[in-house]
């Protein structure tokens, strides 16, 4: 049985009312068990050893009102930042799978936070159209959606984690998981203190690459696309080819410079061995370079403009870089795919994505590697 409050418009109240907590808990307990508070008349949080003062300090709203917190948010209320963490909130719900049952008698009917029944409840909370954080403040849908993802492939624990996180974050954003164990990682393994934190979108191809619709609309607004690449046959082709050519009839400030690897080149004929591998061939892979080659002009030749140039290289490609730029410097991005040995499929390679806002240093390298390759006459020339 839920909370009678189970179909109110405010984020926490429906929390309050889910089977878990409506039987497990209840809204004074319940914030002072997870928010992390400054405690009262200290410069600190409370101690584990000072939950019933806590609890006892939240009842006597001395850190605000307590009933009002799902309508008015904290206001001034004085969290203990250091402890605003994603690992915090599920360090919390793991102890409070233990701890529940020596404040409130055990509902033989709740299984627990891993329960099927609590899972509907997450997600029926989250279903709310005009779900608010608190008075005249929607969740955003994409909030929600990422959270229903999230719910998919999570533990609840995971996703009640992050919504506390958002409750509670000054920001009201879900935490960075993977940035907040990195930073665990770092400094649990003693490395450098100068190791960047993740700064690259990191998959492999067959899930960062966006389907063609969705790069043309992104390039319409391009200035410059830059590609280095053994063959570029992923790139340049039937389909490709047509939206190459609809890309710069509709782009009339788009220009292409373009390095493929020269069939003859030893590391070549090695490469495409064991570096590129595609589900089904209609011809030798050595050919496959030359092939885009004589195609790619051939596009040029029907644009009849000078903005698509091509040249080509005998040096060892270890990846291949994809530098689209803007008018906007801010949206400046470079696409890396790594030529791994060995693999099954193209779709195998990792890739990644590097914007210039996020990482200035590593996209100005991949961009130095593409102009020293084009502006010298050891690394490359003209395609005729």
């Amino acid at each position: 049985m839920k909370g009678k409050n189970f179909e109110s418009r405010y984020l926490i109240t429906r929390l309050f009312s889910t089977d878990y907590f409506h039987y497990y808990s209840s809204p004074a307990f319940f914030s002072a068990y997870f928010f992390p508070f400054v405690a009262f008349g200290k410069n600190r949080a409370y101690l584990d050893s000072e939950f019933n003062e806590k609890l006892n300090n939240i009842k006597k709203n001395k850190h605000g009102n307590f009933y009002n917190y799902a309508t008015q948010g904290f206001g001034n209320v004085a969290f203990c930042e250091s402890l605003i963490t994603f690992s915090y909130f599920y360090n919390k719900l793991c102890s409070y799978e233990k701890d529940a049952n020596k404040y409130f008698k055990k509902q033989l009917q709740i299984i627990g936070l891993e329960s099927k029944i609590m899972r509907d409840d997450i997600e029926y909370v989250l279903s709310k159209e005009d779900l608010l954080l608190k008075r005249d403040m929607l969740v955003p849908e994409y909030i929600k959606l990422q959270l229903k993802k999230d719910l998919e492939i999570h533990e609840n624990k995971y996703v009640l984690a992050e919504l506390l996180f958002y409750i509670v974050t000054e920001n009201h954003i879900l935490p960075n998981v993977i940035q907040e164990k990195s930073v665990y990682l770092i400094d649990k393994l003693n490395l450098s203190e100068n190791l960047q934190l993740p700064n690259v979108f990191l998959g492999f191809r067959r899930t960062v690459d966006g389907d063609i619709e969705k790069l043309q609309l992104r390039l319409l607004e391009a200035t410059t696309i830059q590609i280095l690449c053994l063959n570029g046959v992923t790139l340049f082709d039937k389909e490709d080819s047509m939206m190459l050519r609809n890309l710069f009839e509709k782009n009339r400030n788009l220009k292409m410079e373009v390095i493929i690897s020269q069939k003859e080149s030893e590391f070549y004929l090695d490469a495409s061995e064991y570096q590129m591998n595609y589900e089904h061939l209609t011809m030798s892979k050595i050919e496959l370079g030359y092939k885009v080659l004589i195609q790619l002009d051939n596009e040029r030749k029907l644009l009849n403009n000078n903005r698509i140039f091509i040249k080509t290289t005998d040096k060892n490609i270890p990846y291949s870089l994809f530098i689209v730029q803007f008018n906007k410097r801010e949206f400046d991005y470079i696409k890396v795919d790594l030529y791994s040995p060995f693999i099954r499929d193209n779709n195998d390679r990792p890739s990644m994505y590097i914007f210039r806002d996020t990482n200035i240093e590593l996209f100005e390298h991949f961009r130095q590697v593409f102009d020293s390759a084009w502006k010298s006459d050891r690394y490359s020339k003209f395609y005729q």
